[in-house]
């Protein structure tokens, strides 16, 4: 196995998703790297970097709201390295701190800006791409990706499935079945009117008040077209990361 060495921003759209701190694909890849020593001089230098850049009052280590026991070893370090321990934590000018001294605060004090997180060279990420949009489909967070190479989007997605409906149906195929397909027979036999439909001359999807989990009719109908809808792209670590 060869393992790529991801740094990731962890920044998310909402708070409880800090507990996918395991998926590289839920927040910003930053660099990927070949190797571990340079993956975490990269990642000294970008915590370094945001901790003189950010405001700590936009974290609870800010705000009064962290542990006492991530205060008390903050003061511990403070006045080891300066003898002197700071009442507010605004009150340090990080601009006067090396570089060393900045990157141990943050480990202390808990500020995870970025993770490096190991991946195997060989695993995929699958994403959508829009053909006629000439984009990959975007979830909340950047580019949404699947597990796997079909259209299953999981189960509390039932919003951004309705998303990617109606995206579809502003750029519907339009034209006969003999237009649309090589197998227009078949084709008309997989248009139930329910999820998928032609009406106007054009095929078209349902979006409300359906199981969006099965969506294999779907990818049946995709499948039959001269100029699909979408297509399941299976990128590297290295592909994904440059999106």
């Amino acid at each position: 196995m060869t393992t790529k060495y991801v740094i990731r921003q962890n920044q998310f759209g909402y708070n409880d998703e800090w507990y996918v701190m395991g998926w590289i694909e839920s927040s910003i890849i930053r660099e990927v790297y070949d190797n571990q020593s340079d993956a975490e001089t990269a990642y000294k230098k970008l915590t370094v970097h945001a901790l003189r850049s950010d405001d700590l009052s936009s974290y609870a280590i800010g705000n009064g709201e962290a542990e006492q026991e991530v205060y008390d070893a903050i003061d511990a370090f403070t006045q080891e390295k300066f003898g002197k321990t700071f009442k507010y934590l605004d009150d340090i000018d990080f601009s006067e701190w090396s570089d060393d001294d900045i990157f141990a605060f943050a480990q202390i004090a808990g500020l995870n800006f970025y993770q490096i997180v190991e991946v195997d060279e060989s695993e995929k990420f699958y994403v959508i791409w829009l053909n006629h949009q000439n984009e990959y489909f975007k979830g909340w967070n950047g580019i949404f990706t699947l597990e796997n190479n079909r259209l299953d989007f999981g189960y509390y997605n039932d919003d951004l499935i309705a998303d990617f409906l109606e995206t579809l149906n502003k750029v519907a195929p339009k034209g006969s079945l003999e237009e649309l397909s090589d197998s227009p027979t078949l084709l008309e036999q997989l248009i139930d009117g329910e999820l998928v439909m032609y009406k106007d001359n054009q095929l078209l999807v349902e979006v409300g008040g359906l199981n969006f989990k099965e969506l294999s009719d779907l990818e049946a109908v995709n499948a039959l077209l001269k100029q699909p809808w979408f297509e399941i792209r299976a990128l590297s670590i290295d592909e994904f990361a440059k999106l």
